[in-house]
């Protein structure tokens, strides 16, 4: 922590933590350099702990810009939903306005679909044109995996382009187990000068990191554990949750030298 306000994935996993060990989490947010929450736990003990995310960088940054922006297009007379591979180095802006004029020639020509997830599935159409032949072969050229035409835009606003990202995942432990390892080696040191009776590390496993992610929402915890930085007692894994108002989706608890524990109860 750094001095700024928490979170709302961080105060959640403040209070996680809190349910967990009937106690009381208390935000240590505006402390230059401090962990993230104490803990106050009874017998007058206290824990102290950090939050943190296990994510790969360059796919969050490929969901920001696909999802947190609208994509306008000017250029077109009907919104078109373009599907892209959920691959980091996919440029999503440079993307989508460089496929706005090939939209514009399958519009003019009627095609009102092509490609699909599947690469067999990625061809023009039967009888296409020339030009929508090059139109396909340009917006395959840009990673777009299919384009679909949808209805008109209905209000003054004009039409926009709609995203979706698609791509396999398995699930993972090792992987799993090196995030966390990581994690610890990071916040470590930042735990090792914090007091308390205990010191633990919350550590959000998020979707960007899907074969961990999805080994830990599908599976049971496995059987080898990851070694952890020395001044680390305890390790909270939690995926985010997937109904409305539950604080979790899956929470697991590590505390050496035991292995892997899955907690159970509604998160």
């Amino acid at each position: 922590m750094s001095g700024r306000s928490l979170s709302l994935e961080e105060k959640a996993a403040g209070e996680i933590v809190a349910r967990q060990l009937g106690g009381r989490a208390v935000e240590r947010d505006g402390e230059r350099g401090s962990h993230d929450f104490d803990v106050e736990v009874s017998g007058g003990r206290t824990v102290t702990l950090e939050v943190t995310s296990a994510a790969d960088e360059a796919i969050e940054s490929l969901h920001r810009a696909a999802f947190r922006r609208a994509h306008a297009a000017p250029e077109l007379a009907s919104d078109w939903w373009l599907g892209l591979p959920n691959d980091g180095s996919v440029q999503v802006k440079r993307a989508v306005r460089s496929a706005l004029p090939h939209l514009a020639v399958l519009e003019a020509e009627g095609v009102e679909s092509i490609g699909g997830v599947a690469l067999s599935g990625r061809r023009a159409p039967d009888g296409a044109s020339d030009a929508v032949v090059e139109a396909v072969r340009q917006l395959y050229g840009l990673r777009v995996s299919f384009a679909r035409r949808l209805r008109a835009p209905a209000d003054v606003d004009g039409a926009e382009v709609l995203l979706s990202l698609h791509g396999g995942a398995g699930s993972n432990f090792d992987q799993l187990n090196e995030l966390v390892a990581e994690c610890a080696r990071r916040k470590g040191p930042q735990l090792a000068g914090a007091g308390g009776s205990e010191r633990h590390l919350f550590i959000w496993m998020r979707n960007s990191v899907s074969d961990a992610e999805l080994a830990m929402a599908t599976l049971p915890p496995p059987p080898i554990a990851p070694e952890l930085h020395e001044a680390v007692d305890v390790v909270w894994v939690a995926t985010l949750p997937s109904t409305p108002g539950a604080l979790y989706g899956k929470l697991w608890r590590l505390r050496p030298p035991g292995g892997w524990e899955q907690i159970d109860g509604v998160g």
